[in-house]
């Protein structure tokens, strides 16, 4: 360990650096559970960390916008067209073409609102909202004064502790 301090020490001293950069001791190996401060540039005195039981072999790390590559994408096509075939040939691509077709004959059927209707409707729904919403506020506070001040005999608007 010692020696690859002075090693780091005598390449820092030797290399031509950028002096701006932020130079940081080298971290143990041992200490690879301890999270490593960021640096904003790159630091030639820099050590690789290499977690307990990894490896520091010449492997990148996976690319997750890289997905499987070129053989992962031959991969997925293969699979989608053996799942096409076989549900073309159990019959449920044609099912579910009937299905389109009819519930587009259905629609077809349909009488919509007007644009008056449609707004009755609204207002018809935001009242019984308001309605629902002030009965159950009113529910609650009968609840709440019924338990806490009948039952338990505390102080509340409608009971008072004697």
């Amino acid at each position: 360990m010692a020696e690859q301090q002075k090693g780091n020490a005598t390449a820092a001293k030797g290399s031509n650096a950028n002096a701006s950069a932020p130079v940081r001791p080298p971290v143990a190996v041992a200490n690879a559970t301890q999270p490593v401060p960021p640096i904003s540039k790159l630091d030639a005195n820099a050590t690789i960390v290499v977690p307990p039981g990894r490896s520091v072999a010449n492997k990148t790390e996976p690319n997750p916008q890289q997905g499987g590559g070129l053989l992962g994408t031959i991969l997925w096509l293969v699979v989608l067209t053996v799942v096409f075939v076989l549900a073309w040939r159990a019959g449920w691509i044609h099912r579910l073409r009937v299905f389109a077709e009819e519930t587009q004959e259905q629609l077809r059927k349909c009488t919509w609102p007007t644009r008056h209707e449609l707004a009755q409707h609204v207002v018809v729904v935001l009242l019984g909202t308001l309605i629902l919403a002030v009965f159950t506020m009113a529910s609650e506070f009968v609840a709440r004064e019924v338990v806490w001040g009948a039952l338990l005999d505390t102080k509340t608007l409608l009971f008072s502790k004697n």
